[in-house]
Formats: C-alpha cells, sequence, structure tokens
C-alpha cells in the first residue's frame, strides 16, 4: 500500500534551524495561500517545553527556506483562560477565513510533571482574514474544556488539535488526558 521510506526526500528547512535560547515546536499544517507556504508554531524563549509559548508564524516561498513573520497570537489578557500560555496551533482555511485553534493555559501555571496536580488545558479559537492577522479571539472562554467526570480521557487536559475536512464536515480531534 506504502512505498518504503529510506529519508533520501527529507532536506532540512533552512533559515529556522537552531537558535540559542530560542525554542519553536508543534508545527501547525501548513497551508498554501496565493503561492506562499504559510506555518505557525509555538515559540518560547523561557524553557523547551510549550507551556510558556506564544504562537508565531512563518513563511516561505518554495516550503524549505523560511522566514519568521513575528508573533501571531499572544497570551490572553489576565484572568483569561490563556494569559500564561498559547501553544500547539491547528489552522484551517475555510470560508474565506483562517482559523486557529490552540491549546492554552492559566497563570499561575504549574504543569506537575503532567499530574493532576498541574494546571488544565483548554482549547482556544481565534480567526483572521489573512495569514498576517490579525488574528482575533472568538471568544474569550475556551471552544473546549476537560470533562467534568474524573473517569473520562479528557478529565484533565485537552490539547495538540488537528482539524479536518471530510465529505463536508468538519471535524476536531483532540488529544486528552
Amino acid at each position: 500500500m506504502f512505498d518504503s521510506f529510506d529519508g533520501s526526500r527529507f532536506s532540512e528547512a533552512r533559515n529556522l534551524g537552531y537558535e540559542r535560547g530560542v525554542t519553536r515546536r508543534d508545527p501547525s499544517p501548513v497551508v498554501a495561500i496565493d503561492g506562499v507556504f504559510h506555518v505557525w508554531y509555538s515559540r518560547t524563549t523561557t524553557s523547551s517545553d510549550g507551556y510558556s509559548a506564544t504562537i508565531f508564524h512563518a513563511v516561505s516561498s518554495d516550503g524549505r527556506v523560511w522566514s519568521e513573520r513575528g508573533e501571531a497570537l499572544g497570551a490572553g489578557e489576565p484572568g483569561s483562560f490563556d494569559d500564561h500560555a498559547v501553544f500547539t496551533p491547528s489552522v484551517l482555511l475555510a470560508d474565506g477565513s483562517l482559523w486557529l485553534y490552540y491549546t492554552a493555559v492559566s497563570a499561575p501555571f504549574t504543569n506537575d510533571g503532567g499530574g493532576p496536580g498541574g494546571n488544565p488545558t483548554a482549547i482556544g479559537l481565534a480567526v483572521a482574514d489573512s495569514p498576517d492577522g490579525p488574528w482575533r479571539r472568538v471568544t474569550h472562554r475556551p471552544v473546549l474544556t476537560p470533562s467534568s467526570d474524573p473517569a473520562a480521557f479528557d478529565s484533565h487536559r485537552v490539547d495538540d488539535c488537528c482539524l479536518i475536512v471530510r465529505e463536508g464536515e468538519y471535524f476536531l480531534y483532540y488529544k486528552g488526558r
């Protein structure tokens, strides 16, 4: 069904390589608009994990040489569900707009090694008419929160969502913990 792959067709992206003190991770699906490739990703300069990140945007004309455009979506206003960090973006182009779903955590933040003492995560949503923004939060509340049932697979965290369009329907897949 699938051809075997030996890795010889991979080439390293340029201009967004290693940079001391900067962590870039969790890229969104790459979106092509008017011949330009766009990607959004988690970026932080304060830790190697995503729990202190904001969402950045980069572009490429060929998919190999990338240029960072800057922050696309920062943390929310103090007291909001996303006031500590926003990360793991997933972007969908639909109905003439870009829809950016993201994982968020509130402050004060603790991870507890991913354990039950850590902050819960939630999924937020922002929209833009252009890949360069401005991005507007659709609501100041999460669009998906952990289950209130402590036995549910997603009772503590919901994150790392992925959007899929199939036969005219939209599906939001996510990881639960």
